[in-house]
């Protein structure tokens, strides 16, 4: 990548960042162009040399929310508590280190929820359902062993859930201490075979 190329990826980024900033604050359809371009000190017109419009970068980043949901549902082929206790600690690593991924699970949120949604990005936040994802899973582990009987999507709903919560937590509170990993784990884990050792 040249100089360029470099310099134009690093100002797309500034974009995203500031998008997604105005986005979880204002919500999509108060975030005007000139909000975003005034943020990152570009003119309107310039701004459109990297989106069309306000909805084509809310889908931009939406589809990265998207991707990376998928990333993390993938590699469940280990024992079960072991992937939830891999995610956990992942995710809780990522939350620490960058505002941006807990943004980006108030931005999930937001926009699986708000009326003022665009359509195109409803049909790809539709396509996000960790929970679901996380069922089987949940059912492996349950056939293992490591995690307690229940519905396996209750069960993975409050795993899932606890997570979004606190991003969702830090977000509005920065100096927020995360929980250990373990304490996420705990909410699905059977605790009775721990206790045979």
């Amino acid at each position: 990548m040249n100089t360029r190329q470099l310099k134009k990826e690093q100002r797309r980024q500034e974009i995203l960042l500031q998008g997604l900033e105005l986005f979880i604050t204002k919500g999509f359809k108060a975030t005007q162009i000139s909000d975003i371009a005034k943020r990152v000190e570009m003119s309107n017109g310039l701004f459109f040399h990297y989106y069309q419009n306000t909805e084509k970068l809310y889908l931009e980043l939406v589809t990265i929310g998207l991707e990376a949901t998928n990333n993390i549902t993938k590699n469940t082929h280990m024992p079960a508590i072991d992937y939830f206790e891999g995610i956990s600690k992942f995710l809780l690593k990522e939350i620490n280190k960058s505002s941006f991924t807990a943004k980006m699970f108030v931005l999930m949120d937001q926009a699986s929820r708000s009326l003022d949604t665009p359509s195109s990005v409803k049909e790809v936040v539709n396509q996000v359902n960790t929970s679901k994802k996380l069922v089987k899973v949940i059912e492996r582990g349950q056939s293992e062993g490591s995690i307690k009987p229940g519905n396996p999507l209750t069960l993975a709903n409050a795993f899932f859930s606890s997570l979004s919560g606190i991003a969702q937590f830090r977000v509005a509170n920065k100096d927020l201490e995360l929980p250990h990993p373990s304490w996420l784990v705990d909410i699905i884990r059977k605790w009775e075979s721990i206790w045979k050792y």
